[in-house]
């Protein structure tokens, strides 16, 4: 990665988790101090609360360290990062999170497969359940792909409706769709998509996606 010298610039990153991939950056730059001199904000794209203490605890001593000290800032959404500044842009093993529809052909005819609940909630639970997809869905497009839905668990594919909670779901992305998406939508800065793949092959359960 090149960086012109003498240029402020910002980092944005995707789904931080820990902060594992930003501290490591921020470790990096600090290395190179005319660099380290010009970062001015870290932009972090997370939603949850205990997630961002995580983050604020991991990164602040190494934001400290730095001379001038760039600010984070923590967003819920891409469309409440600051607009025309060199901003780079990182994601890791977050789009293969993004949602995916998955479909099994089944007497000539394609249907999609979902997960539903076979016994009737009661009124309160429905209503509650309904107000948190709304609030969750609300301003966060599903992305569709053509590809393999996984599960992973202790190492191993696994199928992913069976213990919810408990497996690790991904989804292979299509890289040149997404490329060509940011493209077409004209969003300034650089992206550095930053993926990882374990290639096992594909389970064989019989779906297609």
């Amino acid at each position: 990665m090149r960086f012109r010298t003498q240029t402020p610039f910002d980092i944005v990153e995707f789904g931080p988790g820990r902060g594992t991939l930003s501290s490591n950056i921020l470790r990096a730059i600090s290395k190179f101090p005319k660099v380290a001199s010009e970062l001015q904000n870290l932009h972090l794209i997370e939603r949850s609360d205990r997630l961002r203490a995580i983050q604020q605890s991991t990164l602040s001593p190494l934001l400290e360290a730095l001379k001038p000290s760039p600010k984070i800032h923590w967003h819920s959404y891409l469309d409440e990062i600051p607009r025309g500044r060199c901003s780079y842009y990182f994601a890791h093993e977050f789009f293969d999170a993004l949602p995916i529809h998955r479909f099994q052909k089944v007497d000539g005819k394609w249907h999609e497969v979902f997960v539903d609940v076979m016994d009737t909630l009661s009124e309160s639970s429905s209503q509650d359940a309904a107000q948190q997809l709304i609030f969750r869905a609300s301003r966060a497009p599903t992305l569709t792909m053509n590809a393999y839905l996984k599960a992973f668990k202790n190492h191993e594919l696994h199928d992913p409706l069976k213990d919810p909670g408990q497996a690790d779901i991904t989804a292979d992305v299509d890289f040149a769709f997404l490329q060509s998406s940011i493209e077409a939508a004209n969003i300034p800065g650089k992206f550095f998509l930053l993926h990882q793949y374990i290639t096992n092959g594909s389970p064989s359960t019989g779906f297609v996606d």
